[in-house]
């Protein structure tokens, strides 16, 4: 019942796929920036050299974390979605909508925001795709809403009390989802770092709205500990600690830890 789409051309692009795939693992639980430039070697000479999909899907995911070429990822994953295999559409989707999501920019934040609507309302994805799809598209919306309606307005003055309560009401209902859900380890670490990744954010938001030095410290202090907490999953620890660099400098003036914070991040992307 699977795709003949997901079969590989020969045992030469199944080595390369298999290899570039393992890599990618590795620096999923571990964040080590020469995994993922090992990833993106051999899935690109895979792609180079073959047309299989399921190398393009995952060279798409690579190029994702390495932040250096969106386009490039897009382009992977659209071609990835073009092929219109089953077994692989959700998946190429929430990752082009992360795609677009680390572009920023107002009229990408709507497409991923769309693509993101998009999935919860597919009634064709697959059975074992729909957990994930579901919660890892909750807690990306949750984000998108944070950032957006939020922490980009953070030193400004107009009141956003009632949509900070329904950035936490939102936080409460993915954390309840999470928890009862019958997920894989890996993926439930992944989702946990995007929660706490996103609860960081929304308490470096309150820390700057903050009424008085006690309660800022206490914020800045909770906004800390929610980043490292993302940052113990390996794929997230570049930008939970950006986060971190960022907090620091804006916050607490401290520009020594925020140095070293972007240093650690440039040792897992280089060209971030």
């Amino acid at each position: 019942g699977i795709s003949s789409q997901l079969r590989f051309s020969d045992s030469k692009s199944f080595r390369l796929f298999t290899e570039g795939v393992e890599q990618l693992q590795s620096y999923e639980m571990n964040a080590k920036g020469d995994s993922l430039e090992k990833a993106a070697d051999k899935l690109a000479e895979c792609v180079a050299n073959y047309p299989d999909v399921l190398p393009r899907l995952y060279l798409g995911i690579v190029r994702a974390e390495q932040g250096e070429e969106p386009d490039e990822a897009a382009e992977l994953l659209r071609e990835v979605l073009d092929h219109n295999v089953p077994e692989l559409s959700a998946t190429a989707k929430y990752y082009l909508a992360e795609v677009y999501l680390s572009k920023y920019t107002p009229e990408d934040i709507a497409h991923a925001d769309q693509l993101l609507r998009e999935l919860e309302s597919d009634k064709t994805v697959n059975a074992n795709d729909i957990a994930q799809v579901r919660l890892g598209s909750q807690v990306l919306r949750v984000f998108i809403y944070i950032r957006e309606e939020l922490w980009t307005k953070r030193k400004e003055k107009e009141d956003l009390s009632k949509k900070c309560t329904r950035a936490v009401e939102q936080l409460d209902e993915f954390n309840t989802a999470l928890k009862k859900a019958n997920i894989p380890s890996d993926l439930r670490s992944s989702l946990e770092a995007d929660y706490w990744n996103a609860l960081g954010l929304l308490k470096e938001y309150e820390a700057h709205r903050a009424a008085s030095d006690p309660a800022r410290s206490e914020l800045i202090r909770e906004g800390l500990d929610a980043f490292e907490k993302a940052a113990q999953y390996g794929a997230n620890r570049a930008d939970a600690k950006s986060n971190q660099a960022r907090v620091y400098f804006e916050l607490l003036k401290d520009a020594n830890n925020a140095v070293r914070l972007c240093q650690e991040v440039l040792a897992i992307r280089k060209d971030d």
